[in-house]
């Protein structure tokens, strides 16, 4: 997109804001990451929460920590505590079963490492979980080849989806008299919200610029942006004299109602 500045000499100074990047405000940004499950109780599906300790032949044991009920990241940290017998741990893994309310009879199955501290503690990051309510199986080997499983239950009640954002440049111009003289040019942005969630600490990280242009004023401060709404800011720019038109990026990031970070349009070079 192009933007016309008239000057009080009557020149035109054009600025070029990244018309392949920014073509359209959803192309932008990038697409979205589907999410089609939903929480709730149903016919068929366990209660969140409550533990479960197994044995392997009286020694190896097992016990599921967490995380228990309803949960709102999309990325938990499964835990448990292992003892061991006669002998050395080997391993541990971890399985998720996920159903929801309208599919309780068709689960979808996931599947993570785990660490295992000689002490028996068992950490199992996850990633990408979808609303669901989940049943986790941590299973922990020893050396001897002897296998303990333990059972918990949760749910996870956000749905973990990049907010659809949108980046729009809506004037350019000489703020002042003296901005004109210093060719200090101000810039109208803002970043739109189509979702029907919340897009939060929605962040400006970075503003490259080419042909020499300076930004110098300091980038906005973090934001949430509720559905359907818009955040605007204004970034100033020192143009070289002589520069008749030039290139920006505006590189953000933000998070979704489940906490996860989504870059736009692009990790901001460098970070």
């Amino acid at each position: 997109m192009g933007t016309q500045v008239r000057l009080n000499n009557h020149a035109l100074l054009r600025v070029e804001l990244c018309a392949l990047i920014f073509l359209l405000p959803v192309m932008l940004f990038g697409g979205q990451l589907a999410a089609d499950a939903r929480a709730g109780t149903g016919a068929g599906m366990p209660a969140p929460g409550g533990s479960a300790l197994f044995t392997a032949g009286g020694s190896l044991a097992v016990s599921y920590l967490g995380p228990l009920n309803q949960i709102t990241v999309s990325n938990p940290v499964v835990t448990a505590n292992a003892v061991a017998g006669a002998y050395a741990f080997q391993g541990a893994t971890l399985q998720l079963a996920g159903v929801n309310q309208d599919y309780p009879w068709d689960a979808t199955f996931y599947f993570f490492g785990c660490s295992l501290s000689p002490a028996g503690a068992v950490s199992c990051p996850t990633s990408g979980l979808p609303v669901a309510r989940y049943t986790a199986t941590v299973s922990v080997s020893d050396t001897n080849g002897g296998i303990a499983d333990a059972t918990g239950n949760f749910d996870v009640t956000c749905n973990g989806t990049e907010p659809p954002l949108g980046l729009s440049q809506t004037n350019a111009y000489w703020q002042t008299l003296s901005d004109y003289q210093n060719r200090i040019l101000s810039v109208d942005f803002f970043i739109s919200n189509p979702s029907i969630n919340a897009a939060h600490d929605v962040t400006v990280v970075g503003a490259p610029s080419t042909n020499a242009v300076m930004l110098t004023n300091p980038l906005p401060q973090p934001a949430s942006i509720p559905a359907g709404a818009d955040f605007n800011f204004t970034l100033r720019y020192i143009v070289p004299a002589g520069i008749a038109s030039f290139n920006t990026t505006i590189y953000a990031t933000a998070q979704d109602m489940c906490g996860a970070r989504f870059s736009y349009p692009a990790p901001f070079p460098g970070s």
